[in-house]
């Protein structure tokens, strides 16, 4: 696609993203798995630094009656999941541009991947884990006054939350299929939601 004014338009009005720490959120995810155990055995670790990082950090964000659109790679309404915001209502949060490790292994991926959307109550999944994930963001946001003061805090960190969690499930449906380890499993992806209510500024 050849970008236009209208893409130069949204890229410059998209508010602004933050990274996260590879170590940082290394360490998130290992607090958040000691406080609640599984309900499913499952092999591996989140995948640091690409999944999850790419998702929370440079997720793209867009008003759902607004005249925002989805994001390159994220078009395809068969990889997304629901949930109810705090303020904000209802939510649709997508993932796209996953890319193999392995450009072999594309194929592979994507065919784990549209399936266990097909076939998962990813809903029901990541419901327990998103208790976990919210109490980690909220704890290290507690010396913060200016975060705290933020209105939009309580739905970012739900968001934040659902994020991670479906990152989390993500990685270990992969890895359950062999699609894990250095140059096996996902180098990168992203994602992007449209709630009902949101406020961005």
């Amino acid at each position: 696609m050849t970008p236009d004014s209208l893409d130069d338009l949204l890229d410059r009005s998209a508010p602004a993203t933050r990274a996260i720490d590879d170590r940082a959120l290394t360490a998130m995810i290992a607090d958040a798995r000691r406080e609640v155990p599984r309900g499913r055995k499952r092999r591996g670790a989140l995948l640091a630094g690409s999944l999850a990082i790419v998702m929370l950090g440079g997720a793209g964000l867009a008003t759902a009656d607004s005249d925002w659109l989805w994001g390159a790679g994220m078009d395809d309404p068969r990889r997304s999941v629901t949930y109810t915001s705090p303020t904000w209502g209802a939510c649709e949060l997508r993932l796209g541009e996953l890319r193999a490790a392995n450009p072999l292994a594309q194929a592979g991926i994507d065919r784990v991947v549209d399936a266990w959307f097909a076939e998962t109550d990813i809903e029901s999944e990541m419901a327990p884990l998103i208790g976990k994930y919210l109490a980690v963001l909220e704890d290290s946001q507690a010396g913060d006054p200016e975060s705290l003061a933020d209105p939009r805090r309580p739905d970012l960190n739900y968001w934040g939350a659902v994020d991670l969690s479906v990152a989390e499930l993500l990685h270990d449906e992969l890895t359950e299929h062999g699609y894990t380890g250095p140059g096996a499993g996902l180098a990168s992806g992203a994602s992007q939601v449209h709630c009902e209510g949101e406020q961005w500024r």
